[in-house]
């Protein structure tokens, strides 16, 4: 058996399918290979578990050590069961909102899927390769007429969500073991999730700023974006100081914006 046969043979083990040719293989001295196998299957979901509980610690803690080990055990099935969720813990946000409304005693954690999605962004942010240096020279030395056919490219780290509840706040209460209920009286809004030197961020913004920041990622020219230039010349700087931007370009320049 080929080594990539012998991954798929696990794999499909893994799942629980039966596989009589990776069970000649599977030798142990004190165990079965349907043993082994099952043992296998047991480290891998906890391995899954506790990747789970490091990329979405504010949802742990939240959900409990049970309802957080079911969801997990879940989204590892899902996993081993061919599901190809690529990358790891992407998908899962997505799980939260039908497991909590499916559980009446988690009703009041009606923030959760949000939460968890800020939580992937934080993870997508830490995980994101660095930004290249940034060359102001092309902007300031082009004539005012022609600073409109620019392009600004958003940091490779950069996340943008809304939330009608104050995310920031909830999460860092849940992480310091502070009370979190009467947070959610208070507004929310936009936020801008990145990485700025090494250290994450989750910063409160303006609608203006989230939607020239969609419309930029979206690869929209400064003329493009439909605001005046006057405008976008006034909050360039504050994007490019927070490192929202990492690059300036004009359109000719055929190197593609990096994905978000």
């Amino acid at each position: 058996m080929r080594l990539a046969e012998l991954q798929s043979a696990l794999d499909a083990a893994l799942a629980g399918k039966e596989c009589p040719e990776l069970h000649r293989l599977v030798v142990s001295l004190k165990q079965s290979p349907e043993d082994c196998l099952a043992l296998y299957r047991q480290l891998l979901r906890r391995a899954h578990v506790n990747a789970l509980q490091q990329l979405f610690p504010a949802c742990a803690r939240l959900l409990g050590q049970d309802h957080f080990q079911l969801l997990a055990e879940f989204y590892s099935a899902q996993i081993a069961a061919g599901a190809g969720f690529d990358p790891f813990g992407a998908q899962f946000p997505g799980l939260m909102e039908s497991y909590r409304s499916s559980h009446a005693e988690l009703e009041p954690l009606v923030f959760l899927a949000d939460l968890a999605t800020l939580e992937w962004h934080l993870q997508e942010a830490r995980s994101a390769r660095d930004d290249p240096a940034l060359d102001l020279e092309s902007w300031a030395s082009l004539p005012r007429r022609q600073q409109h056919r620019m392009q600004a490219v958003v940091s490779y780290s950069l996340g943008l969500q809304y939330s009608r509840w104050p995310l920031a706040e909830i999460r860092d209460a849940v992480i310091t073991d502070r009370p979190w209920q009467e947070l959610l009286a208070g507004k929310g809004g936009w936020l801008c999730i990145h990485r700025h030197l090494d250290r994450l961020c989750i910063e409160p913004i303006s609608e203006t700023q989230a939607r020239m920041l969609n419309g930029i990622r979206q690869g929209l020219s400064f003329d493009s974006l439909g605001y005046d230039l006057n405008l976008v010349q006034q909050l360039l700087p504050l994007m490019i100081a927070r490192g929202w931007i990492c690059r300036l370009r004009m359109p000719s320049d055929q190197e593609p914006a990096p994905e978000s």
